[in-house]
C-alpha cells in the first residue's frame, strides 16, 4: 500500500471516483510537516497510547503511525475482529488504557448510539481525545456525544485527502454547538492554505458555496505515472508569488462561515440530477437525521427499467414502529417535492467498508416501494382506468385504491402524465386534484367524465393583474427598470429569408399574449396591458 518512490516521496494508493486505485506521491517534507502539525494539534505526548484503527489501505493509518513514533508515544494494534463490536472497542479502551482514537464518522456514530442506550456507562477514564473524519458529522450525533461522554474527553472533526497528506483542517466543537446544519470542518493546520473559489478561480464571499482548494507544504507531488490527471487536479496557485506554488482542486463544495470556520457541503461529483433538478443528497440526509428516531441516513439515486432515476433513502432506526409515511411527512415540511425520496429502506445498521466508511455499493436495492396499506382492487370503471395508468407509470404490478400516489413512487412530473393519460381515456382531472386527493379512491370521486373542457384561443387584450414576481420587481424601485432584460443569442442560417422570419415572429406575437404586454405607471402604481397586434 505504501512504497518508496525515488527516495523523495512515498506512494499511497487511494480509490478514485471510478473505484480504480491511483497512486499519490507524497513527499517526505509533506509527511514530516503533517506529523508535526498533528502532534501539536492533538497535543500528543510520550504518555499517549494511540489505537491504530485504520488498516494500511487507508491514509489515516499514517496519521496514527508517524506522529506516534515521532512523539515516542505507544501505538496499540488490535485484531480486526475487535472492531466488529462496539462493546469490544469499549473493552479494548479499558484494557489497553487508550488515550487517543481516530475513527470514521459512521463507526463513531454507531458507537455513540450504542453507548447512549446503556445506562450509567461512561467512557474509560484513560480516554482524552477522539478524532473523527472521512464523512459529515450530523449535529444530532454531536449533541448525543456531549450528552453521554465526560467533559474532559475532547472531540475533533478532521477533514483532508490523500492528495493533501491526510488532514488539512480541524474543528473542535463545544457543548454549546447549536446549528442544525453539518458540523464545520474548521480551519487549516500548520503550513496549509485554504481557498474557496468559483469557476473563474476567484474567491467567493462568506457564506457563498465554492470549490475548496488546498495549498501549502501538505500538497502531494502528484499522481504516479498519470501526468494528465496531475495537471488537471494540481493547478498553479494564482495567489502565490512563487511560480512553483500549486493548489489542489478537491472537488468538494464548501463555504466560509462568519466565524472563519469552513463548512463542508458535498462532493461536487456526488450531486444528483433527478427529473431535471440538481439535488445534493447530503441535504436530504441532514434533514432525515434531524428526525428524533433516525440515527443515520444515506440517500442514493437508482434507475428503473426505463432508466428513470429515483431517490432511495436508507434509514437506521431502532424504532420498529417507524413508518415511511412519518418520514415522508417530516421531509415534506422541510424540503421541496422533488427532493422527497420515492422509496425508504429501514435498516438496523448501514454496511461499512473495512475502513469504517459507509459502503454504498453494499446497500441492498429496494424490493419494491414500501407499502403500508393492504391491497384493495378497483371497484368502479374510473378506478380501474386510474389504477391501470398508475401501474403503467409507476412500473408496479398492483396498486391498491388506497395507496398514496407520492408514497409509491409518484412525483409532480408523473402527475402530469397521469392527467394526460386520463384525458385520453375520457377522464378529466388536474395535477392540483392529484395533490389534494392522493389515492385512487379519493381521486375517482372528483374526476369528471362528462365535462368538455376547452380553452379559448382568441386574441387576449386589455388590463391584466400583476403576478407576484412582477409586484416584487417593481417594488425594487430601480432607476432604469426598462433597461432590465434577459437575452439569448441564436445562430440562424445565412440563407434565411427575412420575410419568413418576420412571419414567424408575427405568429409568435399572435399566439403568445404575454409577448404583447406593456407596463404603465401612474402615481407609483404599475399596470400591465395586453396590446393588440396593430398597436
Amino acid at each position: 500500500v505504501e512504497v518508496a518512490f525515488d527516495n523523495l516521496a512515498y506512494v499511497i494508493y487511494t480509490s478514485g471516483s471510478t473505484g480504480q486505485p491511483k497512486g499519490v506521491a507524497i513527499e517526505q517534507q509533506s509527511l514530516v510537516n503533517h506529523s508535526q502539525a498533528i502532534i501539536k494539534k492533538y497535543g500528543l505526548t510520550c504518555n499517549d497510547r494511540i489505537l491504530q484503527f485504520a488498516n494500511f489501505g487507508f491514509d489515516v493509518a499514517y496519521e496514527e503511525i508517524f506522529p506516534t513514533f515521532l512523539r515516542s508515544a505507544t501505538l496499540i494494534i488490535a485484531e480486526e475482529k475487535i472492531f466488529s463490536s462496539f462493546a469490544n472497542l469499549s473493552q479494548l479502551i479499558e484494557q489497553q488504557k487508550l488515550t487517543v482514537l481516530n475513527l470514521p464518522v459512521s463507526y463513531w456514530q454507531g458507537w455513540i448510539w450504542e453507548l447512549s442506550q446503556l445506562k450509567d456507562v461512561e467512557l474509560p477514564l484513560s480516554l482524552r481525545l477522539v478524532v473523527v473524519g472521512s464523512e459529515v458529522v450530523a449535529p444530532k450525533q454531536l449533541r448525543l456525544w456531549f450528552k453521554h461522554t465526560r467533559d474532559n474527553v475532547s472531540l475533533l472533526n478532521a477533514y483532508g485527502s490523500t492528495e493533501t497528506t491526510i488532514t488539512a483542517t480541524v474543528y473542535e466543537p463545544t457543548t454549546d454547538f447549536q446549528s442544525d446544519k453539518s458540523v464545520p470542518i474548521g480551519r487549516p493546520i500548520a503550513n496549509t492554505s485554504i481557498y474557496i473559489l468559483d469557476h473563474y478561480l476567484q474567491p467567493v464571499p462568506i457564506g457563498v458555496p465554492g470549490e475548496l482548494h488546498i495549498g501549502g507544504l501538505c500538497l502531494a507531488r502528484g499522481y504516479l505515472n498519470r501526468p494528465k490527471l496531475t495537471l488537471e487536479k494540481f493547478i498553479p496557485d494564482p495567489f502565490s508569488n512563487q511560480s512553483s506554488a500549486r493548489l489542489y482542486k478537491t472537488g468538494d463544495l464548501a463555504r466560509y462561515l462568519a466565524d472563519g470556520n469552513i463548512e463542508f457541503l458535498s462532493r461536487i461529483d456526488n450531486q444528483l440530477k433527478v427529473r431535471g433538478f440538481r439535488i445534493e443528497p447530503g441535504e436530504i440526509e441532514s434533514v432525515l437525521t434531524a428526525y428524533p428516531q433516525v440515527q443515520q441516513a444515506v440517500v442514493v439515486a437508482t434507475e428503473d427499467i426505463h432508466e428513470n432515476k429515483r431517490l432511495v433513502a436508507y434509514v437506521v432506526t431502532d424504532n420498529k414502529s417507524l413508518t415511511t409515511n412519518q418520514l415522508r411527512e417530516f421531509l415534506k415540511q422541510n424540503l421541496p417535492d422533488y427532493m422527497i425520496p420515492g422509496a425508504f429502506v429501514i435498516l438496523e445498521s448501514l454496511p461499512l467498508t473495512a475502513n469504517g466508511k459507509v459502503d454504498k455499493k453494499a446497500l441492498s436495492a429496494p424490493d419494491g416501494i414500501s407499502r403500508e396499506n393492504k391491497y384493495i382492487a378497483p371497484r368502479t370503471e374510473i378506478e380501474k382506468i386510474l389504477t391501470k395508468i398508475w401501474q403503467e407509470l409507476l412500473l408496479l404490478e398492483k396498486v391498491s385504491i388506497h395507496d398514496n400516489f407520492f408514497e409509491i413512487g409518484g412525483d409532480s412530473i408523473l402527475s402530469i402524465q397521469v392527467v394526460f393519460r386520463a384525458k385520453n381515456s375520457g377522464i378529466q382531472i388536474t395535477p392540483k386534484q392529484i395533490f389534494q386527493n392522493q389515492t385512487i379512491a379519493e381521486l375517482a370521486k372528483v374526476a369528471n367524465t362528462t365535462a368538455n373542457v376547452s380553452a379559448k384561443q382568441s386574441l387576449v387584450t386589455g388590463i391584466a393583474s400583476l403576478t407576484p414576481i412582477q409586484h416584487w420587481f417593481f417594488a425594487q424601485k430601480t432607476q432604469q427598470s426598462h433597461h432590465f432584460n434577459q437575452s439569448v443569442l441564436l445562430e440562424i442560417s445565412k440563407n434565411i429569408k427575412a420575410e419568413f422570419l418576420e412571419t414567424a415572429v408575427e405568429k409568435l406575437l399572435e399566439h403568445h399574449d404575454a409577448l404583447r404586454l406593456r407596463f404603465t405607471s401612474q402615481a407609483s402604481e404599475y399596470k400591465q396591458i395586453n396590446q393588440g397586434l396593430d398597436d
